[in-house]
């Protein structure tokens, strides 16, 4: 079955590319530091201490070349910061051994560079982590993958988001962050155009409003490429990529839209046709997807749910999509909602099945 939305492996391939262009922004880096010192009362970050580093190191444990951001900077108590930010497109229980590996391999690198000085006293690392996986996952502590009790203290000062599905009061609130994860939570490609908008219209320096735009346009391209199938997959990502402007992007998200919209009229359309089939072929079944159905009972919950399912699995994950098909089952009315209805709600909603089951109860009730 596809996958709804950003389909995991089209994520994974476009998700570091994604993260660590946007990453190269001064603005972002800038907004990151004064977030982690705030939120660890470590001062004021001085803007012009700021100095990004590239991971030039392979490694040796792991046989693989880092290649996630990270840069230094001074803050007005004194404090030298090392902040180190790992995107994580998928679930990894290593990923704390993995993130102090990373620390400390960047502390050796910058002092075999000589960017870093023993005598000076090392910056003191901060462990950033932006997971946007599939499921909701919070990773093991270095505690949880002991085998015997170890302290609890952390040995730097780290920070977890779960962008996608962490709740709202987590969200960090300082300068483009918020923007960041409205983007990330965006169940349809026009929900990414709204945000990008925004923030293009905040923006003052064109460097930064196009960093935006192609970051919006990046995570628009998985949905284009789970449309476009296999075969269309490089050149539509290639299409994509190309897109630095506002209205180019207005222009390929509305083409997307349009094309969401006649493949979902086409599977609507085939849903009722398999479900009206299903229904003959049983004999419970008498009567159509939308409206009132006539029958049995049996029957016509039987083919609401099939023609339902077949709209549904081209836009929601398995889980949403068994989570709808138990809220049909439990509050399913005589008068069915329009299968879009249902589409739209269940991919906007924090609680899919609950938001299923209040619609059709609303449906019952009118």
């Amino acid at each position: 079955m596809q996958e709804c939305g950003l389909q995991s492996g089209v994520r994974m391939g476009i998700h570091d590319r994604r993260y660590k262009q946007l990453h190269q922004q001064y603005r972002i880096n800038l907004d990151w530091s004064r977030f982690v010192s705030r939120r660890r009362q470590l001062g004021e970050v001085d803007p012009q201490s700021l100095r990004s580093h590239t991971a030039r190191y392979v490694s040796q444990v792991y046989s693989e070349r880092f290649g996630d951001r990270s840069w230094t900077f001074r803050t007005d108590m004194g404090n030298y910061l090392l902040l180190v930010c790992e995107f994580q497109s998928q679930p990894d229980n290593r990923l704390v051994l993995r993130l102090y590996h990373y620390a400390f391999a960047q502390l050796l690198d910058g002092l075999d560079d000589r960017t870093f000085r023993l005598a000076e006293g090392l910056p003191m690392p901060i462990l950033v982590t932006l997971y946007t996986g599939e499921p909701a996952w919070t990773p093991p502590t270095l505690p949880d993958l002991m085998a015997g009790p170890v302290g609890s203290a952390e040995l730097f000062p780290g920070f977890f988001f779960d962008m996608r599905h962490g709740a709202e009061d987590t969200i960090p609130d300082e300068g483009l962050l918020p923007g960041l994860f409205g983007i990330e939570r965006q169940t349809t490609p026009e929900g990414i155009l709204r945000v990008v908008e925004g923030l293009h219209r905040s923006l003052p320096h064109p460097e930064m409003r196009q960093a935006i735009i192609r970051f919006g346009a990046a995570t628009t391209a998985a949905w284009a490429t789970v449309l476009a199938g296999a075969t269309e997959e490089a050149r539509v990502e290639e299409v994509w990529s190309r897109i630095d402007n506002m209205e180019d992007f207005t222009m390929h998200v509305r083409e997307l839209t349009e094309r969401r919209s006649r493949e979902l009229a086409a599977a609507l359309a085939e849903g009722r046709q398999k479900g009206r089939q299903k229904g003959r072929q049983e004999g419970r079944l008498e009567g159509r997807l939308e409206g009132r159905l006539e029958g049995r009972q049996e029957g016509r919950q039987e083919g609401r749910l099939e023609a339902l399912r077949e709209v549904a699995a081209l836009y929601l994950d398995e889980v949403t999509l068994d989570a709808c098909m138990e809220a049909l089952q439990r509050g399913g009315t005589d008068d069915a909602p329009h299968a879009y209805q249902v589409v739209e709600v269940a991919t906007r909603a924090d609680d899919p099945a609950r938001a299923v089951e209040a619609l059709l109860r609303g449906t019952a009730a009118s």
